[in-house]
């Protein structure tokens, strides 16, 4: 009886050690301009992440223009905003605050944009992503979500499409396997389908979940137990 209580704690343990955990978030509540008003500063990516390790770029598209802002006496970027936010799919009661705000920009240049994000897989199996978004009728109407281990070659694995409604709704993308202890992870979502210069995606409390991967050192010792109760029941 005493070897299969320490099987059943050891069971325990292992399972205990295997629970979803967060990886990064982003809330975007913290993109006030230097003066006034919310933006991004020209160094503002790449942008650590709110809660875990991790870091969110923008690229592609005419997403690099930025201009000076007289007010703020600083260069801020024109096509990325920071419009507001919601509650859904916040961590911690955050509030709905601001929002990644892409627009089509000029000529509809920010077709074929992304938002980019680099995070930690090493230790973890099974990436989670889920996120609220909406946008505007003029604004694209598709996420293309692409993982990639090296950040030059990305596969998609998702896209997501009627992303023009002007609610926000919190969209979960599929479980992606493939970057199971990955040290450094990318994933990129990639925006299409925007009809104006003005017409935007909003993305608002994106989170990044794993299953904690149980250290070796802890399955041999459950497999030892197991072995052991066997044993003793013979």
């Amino acid at each position: 009886m005493k070897t299969a209580s320490i099987a059943v704690l050891l069971s325990a343990t292992a399972v205990g050690s295997s629970q979803a955990a967060l990886v990064a978030y982003w809330n975007n509540n913290s993109n006030a301009l230097p003066v006034s008003g919310f933006g991004y500063t020209s160094t503002a990516f790449p942008q650590a992440a709110d809660l875990g390790t991790g870091f969110m770029s923008v690229g592609g598209g005419i997403m690099s223009e930025t201009v000076f802002n007289n007010a703020n006496g600083t260069d801020v970027y024109v096509w990325a905003e920071s419009f507001a936010g919601t509650t859904l799919n916040a961590l911690n009661d955050d509030a709905a605050g601001g929002s990644f705000s892409i627009e089509g920009g000029t000529n509809n240049g920010n077709n074929g944009a992304y938002l980019q994000f680099a995070i930690d897989m090493s230790g973890y199996t099974g990436l989670e992503i889920s996120y609220a978004t909406r946008g505007t009728s003029s604004g694209f109407s598709s996420q293309a979500w692409s993982w990639s281990t090296d950040g030059v070659n990305f596969t998609t694995f998702q896209t997501i499409t009627g992303t023009n409604v002007t609610t926000f709704s919190v969209k979960t993308l599929a479980t992606v396997n493939t970057l199971d202890g990955v040290e450094t992870a990318f994933i990129r979502v990639t925006f299409e389908g925007a009809t104006s210069a003005t017409g935007n995606n909003r993305l608002d409390n994106m989170q990044f979940n794993a299953t904690a991967i149980p250290a070796p050192g802890a399955i041999a010792l459950l497999g030892a137990a197991g072995l052991v109760g066997t044993r003793r029941r013979r």
